[in-house]
Order: C-alpha cells, then structure tokens, then sequence
C-alpha cells in the first residue's frame, strides 16, 4: 500500500511534469471478485458500501484524507489558471471545453459525506 509520503511524492512529481490529463484512481474491489471476497473474509473492507469501499492500508491514510487529497489534486492541477490558458489556446472549441471540464470537477468539489 501507499503511504502518505508517497501520495506527496506523487503528487510532486504531478507538479513538476505538468501533464495534460492524468487520473488517479482509488482501488475498489467489485462484488463478486475473488479480491472482494478474499479482502471482506480478511476484513479488511473499510467501509461497508463497495462503490465506496476503500482497503485498509498500513499508512492509516483515513478514507477522509484520502478522498480529500485526490479532490484537492484534481481540482488544483485542473483549475490552475495556465492550464486554463492552455486550454483556451489549444482548443478550436475552448469555451465549450473549458465548460465541460467544469461540470466533470464538480463532481470532486463536493466533498461526500463521511460514512
């Protein structure tokens, strides 16, 4: 599992490189896996919801501060003023862009509540 240093790191390294799009993902083991079932019979299912479900990690990162660095990463890296200017100088279409963009982050503006 990650550590709390190496989800610095890696957003650092996000930083430095600047890329165009980047995703990251919070590992989610589906029902009806054979990594659901073996990590539900280890209890190691954080939360009881699967589409919620993280797995526990030996960082005791909390579900919260996890889902508040991604939202945080996703939000200042996608609405950083360059990359605003990036957008509105690469794309024919940039206002339609930029509002599409817009709507897909507020999904991660809201922070959801605690379970």
């Amino acid at each position: 599992g990650e550590t709390r240093a190496s989800m610095d790191a890696t957003v650092s390294l996000l930083d430095e490189l600047d890329p165009w799009t980047f995703t990251i993902n919070l590992f989610t083991p589906h029902p009806g896996s054979i990594l659901h079932e073996e990590l539900q019979g280890q209890g190691r299912l954080v939360s009881g919801a699967w589409k919620e479900a993280l797995v526990g990690n030996p960082s005791r990162v909390s579900d919260a501060e996890l889902r508040g660095l991604l939202r945080r990463t996703y939000l200042r890296r996608y609405l950083a003023p360059r990359r605003a200017v990036r957008v509105l100088r690469s794309q024919p279409d940039a206002l339609g862009a930029l509002r599409s963009g817009l709507q897909l982050l507020a999904g991660f503006a809201t922070p959801r509540p605690a379970a």
